[in-house]
């Protein structure tokens, strides 16, 4: 038996006497439109993400069945993304298999979640719906139901074959609350146990573990195999630095596996008239700090509260504040510290954008080598190049004049570069627009303009883009580990552009 750490997470248990409606999910993939392979599916429906979304405080008409329902939370090292060298993020994959145990006195019932269960096409479920396939070249994406429940003894004797969701992650389909907000996940990381809506048992209890169904992506085993510990020791500094854990007892091995487990028991019997209850209150009463920064605000909002009847005072305090909060720029400062003051509050207001590169001429040497240069250059009245006597001043302007060209070409090619950066935005833009004049709502299909000359005006702009990005290229830079520019080269040196005139 392989030696396994045990991982604690955080089980959340809701009784519902009674079906009620909550927030749904973050998207309904359910409207999504797509084909297929006989028919166009949703065909009224524009492919924008406004249609799927759940927009914000919207009614609650998400359905929970009576019972309890279980929430557990992934633990968070599992929750934390790292950036590729693409500069993609990338989350480590999550236990896909839960087995939840049910105690009620001498009776013990187990059911298997199987988290990465894709049902097949046009099956009915509760299941939560994602679109499938995740990625573009695997072609279009169609909702799937995904997530599924049996009784232990169902799932240990099946050993049919069933497609997966390969490299499950606590982000899901790419929505940073999949797993924390139960709608989104709740046949993946919770599970419905109908069986008691009436009254809940006192001494109810619930266990729940989980573990990767492939070794492969157990997320223990490919941390050492990364790390290429060996001893125990090395073991534990490496869950304490990468994964904030903990071992609670010293083993003269270390885990080649992880388990995540919880238990939940209702250590007191529940009614119907112990469920919650949706109450409406009265909206609290609302106060807004306005300031030119965030600091400045929650300074004003501060004051305030400590000195609503003294507007001297709440100033005062509002200036100590703000000088707290500037220590780093202000604690050189010993006279005149409240214009210093303002100054910084100035500064504070403004944020730097990126105004593009500027090339500069750095002699690379270290300081005996500047003595000695700096020796040569006193004794010697001129120097040498390719075999011909120059001064050092016609040197320098040399250099000076090509710079100036380097760094016009350069500021040339930034100034493309966001022209072209906005021509891209408008092109979505007006795709967007193409988009609802293709299917407006039927009660104003006179109100949006005609989509083929939306079309055609989008065909002309995207030919000036395309035009556009040819003439000015694509600029790609070498940079080391200490973030020096060891090269810059045009992305296609054949073609006359500005990125190959600076290169």
């Amino acid at each position: 038996m392989p030696n396994i750490l045990l991982v604690p997470i955080h089980l959340d248990a809701l009784y519902l006497p009674t079906d009620q409606f909550v927030t749904a999910a973050m998207a309904d993939f359910r409207r999504l439109p797509y084909f297929d392979g006989v028919r166009d599916v949703n065909a009224n429906v524009p492919y924008l993400s406004e249609e799927i979304a759940t927009p914000p405080f919207a009614n609650q008409h998400m359905r929970l069945q009576a019972g309890i329902h279980l929430h557990w939370a992934l633990p968070d090292a599992l929750t934390q993304g790292t950036q590729g060298e693409a500069g993609d993020q990338q989350f480590p994959p999550v236990p896909n298999r839960w087995l939840v145990t049910r105690h009620v006195g001498a009776e013990t019932t187990r059911w298997v979640v199987e988290s990465d269960y894709i049902h097949p096409l046009d099956t009915e479920s509760t299941a939560v719906v994602v679109p499938w396939p995740l990625t573009a070249q695997d072609g279009g994406a169609r909702p799937r139901h995904v997530g599924r429940v049996r009784p232990y003894a169902e799932w240990l004797a099946d050993s049919s074959a069933a497609e997966r969701w390969e490299g499950l992650t606590a982000v899901g389909y790419g929505e940073p609350t999949f797993a924390a907000f139960y709608p989104n996940c709740h046949s993946l990381f919770g599970w419905h146990d109908a069986d008691y809506q009436a009254a809940v048992p006192a001494g109810l209890q619930y266990d729940v573990l989980g573990w990767y169904h492939s070794a492969e992506q157990d997320y223990l085993q490919c941390l050492v195999a990364e790390a290429k510990v060996t001893t125990p020791e090395q073991f534990a500094q490496l869950l304490q630095s990468q994964a904030a854990w903990r071992l609670l007892d010293a083993a003269p091995t270390f885990p080649t596996q992880m388990i995540c487990y919880a238990r939940l028991t209702f250590t007191a019997g529940l009614q119907p008239t112990d469920a919650p209850r949706v109450q409406r209150s009265q909206p609290p009463k609302l106060r807004i700090a306005v300031g030119n920064t965030g600091t400045e605000a929650l300074a004003a909002h501060l004051a305030a509260q400590n000195a609503a009847r003294d507007d001297l005072r709440a100033r005062q305090l509002e200036d100590k504040l703000d000088a707290i909060a500037a220590t780093e720029q202000l604690e050189q400062i010993v006279l005149d510290l409240g214009p210093h003051l303002k100054e910084v509050r100035h500064t504070n207001g403004f944020r730097a954008v990126p105004a593009g590169l500027r090339w500069t001429i750095r002699q690379e040497s270290n300081a005996a080598e500047n003595a000695a240069a700096i020796t040569q250059a006193r004794l010697a009245p001129s120097t040498r190049v390719r075999g011909r006597r120059v001064s050092r001043q016609v040197v320098w302007t040399d250099l000076a004049q090509a710079l100036t060209l380097l760094n016009q070409r350069q500021a040339a090619y930034d100034r493309a570069q966001e022209e072209l950066a906005a021509a891209r935005t408008q092109l979505f833009a007006d795709w967007y627009k193409y988009m609802l004049c293709a299917y407006p709502p039927d009660a104003a299909l006179d109100d949006y303009p005609d989509v083929d000359e939306v079309k055609a005006w989008i065909e002309r702009g995207l030919a000036r883009l395309q035009g556009q990005a040819a003439q000015t290229g694509t600029l790609r830079l070498a940079i080391d580990a200490q973030g020096n520019v060891m090269e810059a080269v045009a992305a296609e040196p054949t073609v006359n552009s500005l990125a190959t005139a600076l290169a």
